[in-house]
């Protein structure tokens, strides 16, 4: 992870998910960039990634501010 700067330790094993046996493999609203998990345990890098995401995005979520 050079473009993060984190140690490979700190990252968790990716999933993916995967079609149920019963849903015919029909899937709606699919992303299409995916998604992702961060875990974070300082309330300020949380706020500067949620901060990052409203720019990025050019949306304002006011549940994100409190």
């Amino acid at each position: 992870m050079e473009q993060a700067g984190l140690p490979e330790s700190c990252l968790c094993k990716s999933t993916v998910n995967v079609y149920s046996k019963y849903s015919q493999k029909k899937r709606q609203n699919k992303l299409p960039y995916g998604t992702c998990r961060i875990t974070v345990s300082r309330t300020s890098v949380a706020q500067n990634v949620f901060g990052a995401i409203q720019e990025i995005g050019g949306f304002t979520r006011e549940a994100w501010l409190e």
